[in-house]
Formats: C-alpha cells, structure tokens, sequence
C-alpha cells in the first residue's frame, strides 16, 4: 500500500479532534459599572464602548471594570468552526440589549455583540461559567460564575441557578 503523510491539522480535521478556541481567536469581554446608579455594561471592542458610553448612564472605565472572561472574536468564527468542528455546534453570538438601565444577554447576537460563546461546558476549550445574578438594591443584572460574595447580589441567582453560557479562561 501507499502512505501518505497528514499534516496535524489534516490528521485533526479526519479525526473530527477539536482544537480548543484560544488567542489569536478569542477576544476579552469585559465588564463596566456605574457607581452612581449600581448597574453594569458588557462590551468586548471599541465600538462597543463607544456605544455604552452614548446611553446616558456613563461607565467607569478606569477603576470600575474587570475581565469576565474571553470569547471568540466575530472575524475568527469561520476558523474556529474549521478547528473545532464537533464543539463548535454549540457556539452561539452574544449580545447584549439594554432593557431599563440594566443589560440583558441573549444568544442571537442582537444589540451589543460580545463574540462568539458555548452553551456547553468544554466545548472547544470554553470552561467559565456564567451566571445571570439581580441586583438587590438597582435595576442591574450581572453575569459572573459566583456572585454569593457581594452582598448587592448574594442569593439572587436567576433562572434557578443555571449557566447561561460559557466563556473562554
């Protein structure tokens, strides 16, 4: 017989091995906060910040913001699909809408677009829960994997608790 040598990325992709999404694909979401009226932005890109600072709330960008984790970028879809076929079935577009002063997530990308994320734990590497916690004292919605250490949250996980998504460490 004849033999015939694979590259690792052929040998993957005949395989159907996943190859977890990871830098230069991911980008870093990013949260943002009011100290005023108590209540959180999300943005993953400029243009995102450009437009959470047009709504008249006003985010501290310098001392009121922290990484949530890393999700794929919007132009790095197409190869992460390529590198992680079986995964990547369960990649869906997070955005986020203001409803009221608070922002909600949904998974068809409308309004604030974050990147491409997991509904799945492990697919394609992504392993960050998050979880949607209400605000005690403001109209605010956060998302984070344990929020029991903040007073203005504790015991006021969503949806019984569960993940919404995952993100990328």
């Amino acid at each position: 017989g004849v033999f015939r040598e694979f590259s690792i990325s052929e040998f993957c992709m005949q395989m159907a091995i996943d190859t977890p999404a990871n830098y230069p694909w991911a980008w870093k979401c990013t949260y943002y906060y009011n100290w005023f009226f108590g209540v959180h932005a999300f943005c993953a890109e400029s243009i995102c910040l450009n437009e959470i600072q047009k709504n008249g709330i006003g985010y501290d960008m310098n001392f009121g913001n922290g990484p949530l984790g890393k999700a794929v970028s919007e132009s790095s879809i197409a190869a992460v699909r390529t590198a992680c076929p079986t995964g990547s079935k369960n990649l869906r577009n997070l955005g986020f809408t203001k409803s009221g002063s608070k922002y909600l997530h949904n998974l068809d990308g409308a309004g604030l677009k974050q990147g491409w994320v997991s509904t799945v734990s492990g697919a394609c590497g992504a392993s960050i829960p998050m979880k949607r916690w209400k605000s005690r004292f403001t109209d605010d919605m956060m998302y984070a994997r344990d929020l029991d250490w903040n007073t203005w949250y504790r015991g006021m996980e969503q949806d019984g608790g569960a993940v919404q998504f995952y993100l990328w460490p």
